[in-house]
């Protein structure tokens, strides 16, 4: 991957050009905070790639910590690149089963572990190797019980006693309920990780620690209480595996804005298409996806802060504007003003989610010695 193409991925600003959906003028990269804006004259000489290149140029002199690649140290790009290999098939077959949900593929896995990096640097947290090692194959794993080919092979047991009792709920009339994969898929990651670790070629010492951090992914309580606060591996090491767990919640949750929408343009117009489609056939699970598509479109990055230890979500007035004339054009203002007032509420019920979720993150981080962690989520 190139630079012009991973900093796009970065990229976001107020308004559009004539680009596309996400090429405008002011480039901002929220990991840091930071923007340019480019006069009309210059923008009226330059093409995408030569005005992403020149903001790169001055981010990276401005902010040498963050690399041209993905920002990661390179033992752990490595080590991110295997597990991208290894997971890359399961993770885009995720689509089979759920074509308009958000993006749960390679790319997603990336952003957690970018995410990740961003806050034990801000914290001063320092991770060990074996840490990383189950924190980079968590990222990768924790969502492929999503796809139908983890499922499978989870039911294809010779001994109907080894099909977990969920599997059998999954395909109660014979086919996959989609809906139950979504409410079990933290345990099918798990057990998949238990079953085929030998397959995945994870250290069978490891697999345990990395299904825990499948399971307890989503965030609620009752799964954090699985993982214990310390675990010994091998001899000498010790493993923070609560807090390991709490990283990859966060995480996941933070990587709840623009970039978790097809952002290819020609992609993005294919999939929206189809989706405003099932929505006029009167698809109430269609609407659903689409208020969540605009949610995360509205969601213009995440950013933690030290002083006040807070973390803000930063909310735009409006989804860009090719969007909204494209849904309008299929659906009507009416129903649209309704879509998007929908996709607002869910960013507010997030923040109420997170807030409720920083509850127990305070205790857990203060268990560890970190006191100056964010403790709330507030709109801006």
């Amino acid at each position: 991957m190139n630079a012009t193409t991973h900093y796009c991925k970065y990229l976001r600003s107020s308004y559009e050009l004539r680009y596309g959906f996400y090429a405008m003028p002011k480039f901002r990269c929220e990991l840091y905070n930071y923007e340019k804006t480019f006069s009309l004259d210059y923008l009226r000489t330059r093409t995408l790639e030569e005005l992403v290149e020149s903001f790169i140029q001055e981010y990276c002199t401005k902010c040498p910590a963050y690399s041209r690649a993905t920002g990661l140290p390179k033992k752990i790009e490595e080590l991110r690149k295997t597990w991208e290999e290894k997971t890359y098939k399961l993770l885009e077959k995720i689509e089979e089963l759920f074509p308009y949900y958000t993006r749960h593929g390679p790319d997603h896995a990336e952003r957690i572990l970018t995410i990740i990096h961003e806050m034990i640097k801000s914290y001063d947290i320092n991770l060990t190797d074996e840490e990383w090692n189950i924190l980079v194959a968590a990222a990768y794993l924790h969502d492929i019980g999503m796809s139908k080919e983890v499922i499978i092979k989870l039911c294809e047991q010779q001994d109907p006693q080894n099909i977990p009792d969920f599997c059998r709920e999954i395909l109660r009339e014979g086919t996959i309920d989609p809906h139950k994969v979504r409410k079990y898929h933290h345990k099918i990651s798990a057990k998949y990780v238990e079953r085929f670790s030998e397959e995945l070629n994870i250290d069978p010492s490891l697999a345990t620690f990395i299904a825990k951090l499948c399971r307890s992914h989503r965030g609620y309580k009752d799964d954090l209480e699985g993982v214990e606060k310390e675990v010994r591996y091998k001899v000498n090491n010790t493993i923070r595996l609560r807090l390991l767990a709490i990283l990859l919640i966060l995480a996941d949750e933070f990587d709840s804005w623009f970039e978790r929408v097809y952002t290819e343009e020609s992609k993005m117009k294919r999939k929206l298409g189809e989706l405003l489609e099932k929505v006029q056939q009167g698809d109430k699970v269609a609407e659903e996806s689409l208020q969540h598509w605009i949610a995360h479109l509205l969601v213009s990055g995440i950013q933690l802060s030290r002083k006040p230890p807070v973390v803000k979500i930063g909310m735009l007035d409006k989804i860009p504007e090719s969007i909204e004339n494209e849904i309008c054009s299929k659906l009507g203002k009416e129903k649209l003003s309704r879509i998007v007032e929908g996709a607002r509420s869910l960013i507010r019920k997030q923040c109420e989610k997170l807030n409720e979720l920083f509850n127990v993150v305070m205790q857990i981080m203060e268990d560890y010695g970190i006191t100056d962690f964010p403790v709330k989520v507030v709109l801006r």
